[in-house]
């Protein structure tokens, strides 16, 4: 019942995506989890992130006071939107790495360097 329920929610929020945009996504992500949990919502927010961007996974893990200076980072390097980096962002306070998908225009290794100012690990995966 959980799988069908994750994709139908996948299929719910890129539908959201294409018509309204990544910070409505974030926002309708975050009402499933109330619903499916955070680990459900994150799960699907990571796989809509993803399909919107030809990209590389950087994996993100570690713990940072530096909230807010890498929610920007974010921002700048993938071009989501505030409330997807601030959902990404919130997982390294619950302890759970997470996946950044980067555009091909990006240097990977420059935004690996940024984020690691903030104190987090980072990785090509």
């Amino acid at each position: 019942m959980s799988e069908l329920l994750v994709e139908e929610g996948i299929k719910f929020l890129r539908t959201v995506k294409r018509i309204h945009g990544g910070d409505t996504c974030g926002e309708a992500a975050k009402a499933l989890g109330t619903v499916l949990g955070t680990s459900w919502s994150n799960a699907i927010l990571a796989t809509i992130i993803r399909d919107g961007l030809d990209s590389r996974l950087i994996r993100v893990s570690g713990s940072t006071d530096a909230r807010i200076s890498l929610i920007k980072t974010l921002r700048e390097f993938t071009g989501m939107g505030l409330l997807e980096a601030k959902n990404l962002t919130d997982l390294l306070f619950q302890n759970q790495p997470f996946e950044v998908p980067v555009p091909d225009s990006v240097d990977s290794n420059l935004f690996m360097q940024e984020i690691r100012k903030h104190g987090v690990e980072a990785r090509i995966i």
